[in-house]
């Protein structure tokens, strides 16, 4: 047998244990929930990130095709511009071989 005086102070014991256990409990609760919360918004925000380089890397690749495409009209350009002048050229020495026989 337990005498009074010593089931009262277990009891007070096991009551303080359990308000005790009810505090960390409540306490992990929050954590648990605040962490929660952050690693949903680390998600979002990962998932988000994902998207935008998605974008960054579709305009990129345009930007190199528009490049791409304005190097090869240069160069087009270039020779045209080079076969002018090869033509101006000739035209010039034409013209100064028909001045020559004309004097």
């Amino acid at each position: 047998m337990v005498s009074k005086e010593d089931h009262e102070s277990q009891r007070l014991s096991l009551k303080a244990k359990i308000n005790a256990f009810t505090a960390q409990f409540n306490n992990l609760t929050r954590k648990h929930k605040k962490t929660c919360t952050e690693v949903f918004q680390v998600q979002r925000e990962a998932l988000f990130n994902k998207s935008e380089c998605q974008v960054a890397e579709a305009q990129l690749a345009t930007a190199q095709q528009q490049l791409a495409d304005l190097q090869a009209q240069s160069s087009h350009v270039q020779e045209l511009h080079k076969d002018i002048q090869d033509s101006q050229a000739l035209v010039k020495e034409k013209d100064h071989k028909v001045r020559l026989r004309h004097k």
